[in-house]
């Protein structure tokens, strides 16, 4: 539902992704709270994301050093999960394509997502360097950026129009 998920989706194109995770591993989404932060009750802004969502727009686009441009288009089937994190401001995003989950501070309308590494066994490694989510009439709007980088190549990705509609 993030960066992460549109440039695991340009990873994907050009080279083959193992697990991904901040423990190296994977795993499905946890449920809401997943139990490590019991007890924190969300602020009405976190409240306001808190729940599952799906990509219905967006574009991701990379330059790489090696001169390849790699674009990928959202293609309806990313869905996501927002859950409460372990301060009030504080929500955990997890993507049903990938177990690598963002940590981001809610403000208002706005969602700020905390830069991370995710490696792979295949040497592959992602860094976020920006995700920004503003929610406006219901719907999620993304603007992120990061690095993706192997062995054979280093690409800089980004996205400006990945819009996010609530699952019912």
């Amino acid at each position: 539902m993030t960066t992460l998920t549109r440039l695991l989706m340009v990873l994907s194109m050009t080279s083959a992704l193992a697990a991904c995770g901040p423990d190296g591993g994977g795993g499905a989404a946890p449920t809401p709270d997943a139990g490590a932060c019991s007890g924190v009750t969300p602020t009405a802004a976190a409240e306001q994301v808190i729940g599952n969502w799906k990509q219905t727009a967006g574009t991701v686009s990379c330059t790489c050093d090696n001169g390849q441009t790699i674009s990928s288009a959202a293609d309806g089937t990313d869905q996501g999960t927002i859950t409460a994190g372990c301060q009030p401001d504080q929500v955990v995003l997890y993507d049903s394509s990938n177990p690598c989950p963002e940590t981001c501070t809610v403000s208002g309308n706005t969602v700020t997502c905390d830069p991370f590494t995710c490696g792979s066994a295949t040497g592959t490694e992602l860094q976020t360097t920006s995700d920004v989510y503003t929610l406006s009439n219901g719907q999620l709007f993304d603007v992120s950026a990061g690095v993706l980088s192997n062995a054979s190549m280093t690409c800089q990705c980004a996205s400006t129009d990945s819009v996010y509609t609530r699952i019912q």
